[in-house]
């Protein structure tokens, strides 16, 4: 969903890109949720109530539903991780080199007890698992923790900490957020485990996953 600003947030006609993942039965409240969205943009947003209009809304596979004021909902399209995960697949057969991991966004993680300071494959796989159990759990399905057999070995890697600071309505404070980014190498990749990271593309791992933190790209290179 694409939003244009027109009254100041940061900068008046600025344009913000966010995305919106539906589960379960939430997936039929699609229209309301959109309603939700330009009311507020009517009623404004924040402190300083900055108003802003919606600019285009599209579907995850990028047809465009809403543009121009005028919404098609002929174009809407229900997929699943499932589906995202097969398109990633393909995509991936036609890249040829190391797996590579790139965290866009912080993530915090805590493995054994500590917060990550450095990129460990056990703890990433078994977030991604992770993940998906409670996702299981949010739709009425029991499930286990997947078990997996064997890790990616890691080749390389680059990490940095760092931390984001937001503002909390609820304490009315500042509050500072903590995680580490950068790129992790691998030299194998299992097939079960590669299948779980890219849907934890999807679904980001750790924790703040609610900020956005947790986000990565898997890719060959």
């Amino acid at each position: 969903m694409s939003v244009r600003i027109t009254e100041q947030i940061s900068w008046r006609g600025d344009v913000l890109e966010f995305r919106l993942i539906l589960f379960g039965g939430s997936v039929s409240w699609f229209y309301i949720y959109l309603q939700a969205f330009a009311q507020l943009g009517m009623e404004g947003l924040g402190k300083r109530k900055a108003r802003y209009q919606i600019d285009e809304v599209r579907v995850a596979g990028r047809q465009r539903i809403l543009s121009d004021s005028q919404i098609d909902m002929n174009a809407y399209r229900i997929s699943t991780v499932g589906d995202y995960v097969e398109s990633r697949l393909r995509q991936m057969k036609m890249e040829d080199g190391h797996w590579q991991m790139h965290f866009l966004t912080p993530l915090a993680m805590k493995f054994q007890g500590e917060f990550l300071r450095e990129f460990r494959a056990e703890a990433l796989v078994q977030g991604a698992c992770r993940r998906l159990q409670m996702l299981d759990y949010y739709v009425d399905c029991e499930a286990e923790m997947p078990r997996v057999a064997e890790y990616p070995l890691v080749f390389s890697q680059k990490s940095e900490f760092c931390q984001v600071g937001r503002y909390s309505s609820t304490q009315d404070a500042r509050m500072t957020l903590r995680g580490i980014r950068g790129t992790v190498r691998y030299r194998t990749m299992p097939e079960d485990c590669l299948r779980y990271l890219l849907a934890g593309e999807l679904l980001h791992i750790g924790k703040n996953t609610s900020f956005g933190f947790g986000k990565y790209r898997l890719e060959k290179g």
